[in-house]
């Protein structure tokens, strides 16, 4: 099996409310566990990083000496930029010529429409594709108590609120965002995983392993 693991490095996979690693921390665990477990099989993994740019681009091998290659890239990975996914997935769908598995690792802070659009462009070319969506826990129950001011990690736009004002409202979007989402990637034969930073490896990891044994 020839995989693919996209990580997504922009500057909103910095973001650290709830106490816990930030999102991009948590993503680069993933997927070093991840090579480490394609190496382990066999198989050939590369990796790439991304924002408004491909930041880096490691091309698949299934050698002993992959694994070091795709963790010094890890180890150096720094959230910046703007989340540009639709230019980004669709260059790397016409870059990648073999069929084989691509395992997106983003916040998915992206107009939806086009994130689905890219996966479309990824399956119609033969590949399938497991997507795990990272995210705060703070980003899915905005659990704040003072006033507090939010700054957009992309942009740097600022806003003043008092969050139990507009929890309910935000709670309700994210929940019919996430839902539709989940039926999208369904429809178009996407597996889909949410995971919060808090969550334990080993969930995700038997998810990517149910999903191999699938191909086999």
């Amino acid at each position: 099996l020839k995989s693919y693991i996209l990580l997504d490095v922009s500057g909103s996979m910095g973001f650290q409310g709830s106490g816990a690693m930030t999102k991009l921390r948590y993503g680069s665990v993933l997927a070093a566990a991840l090579a480490f477990l394609m190496i382990k099989q066999r198989d050939s993994v590369g990796l790439v990083t991304f924002s408004d740019k491909m930041k880096s681009y490691v091309p698949p091998r299934s050698v002993q000496s992959q694994l070091k290659e795709i963790l010094k890239v890890l180890s150096s990975a720094e959230p910046s930029g703007v989340t540009i996914t639709g230019d980004i997935l669709h260059t790397l769908a016409e870059r990648i010529p073999v069929r084989g598995l691509v395992v997106l690792i983003s916040d998915l802070i992206v107009e939806p429409c086009e994130l689905i659009h890219c996966l479309k462009h990824f399956r119609h070319n033969g590949h399938e594709v497991l997507v795990f969506h990272v995210l705060d826990p703070k980003e899915l129950n905005l659990d704040y108590s003072a006033e507090t001011r939010f700054t957009d990690m992309e942009t740097g736009r600022q806003l003043t609120t008092q969050p139990w004002h507009i929890r309910e409202t935000y709670l309700s979007m994210m929940k019919e965002r996430l839902s539709s989402l989940v039926h999208q990637m369904h429809d178009i034969s996407v597996d889909y995983a949410k995971f919060t930073t808090d969550v334990p490896f080993d969930r995700a990891l038997s998810e990517y392993l149910a999903k191999r044994k699938k191909l086999y």
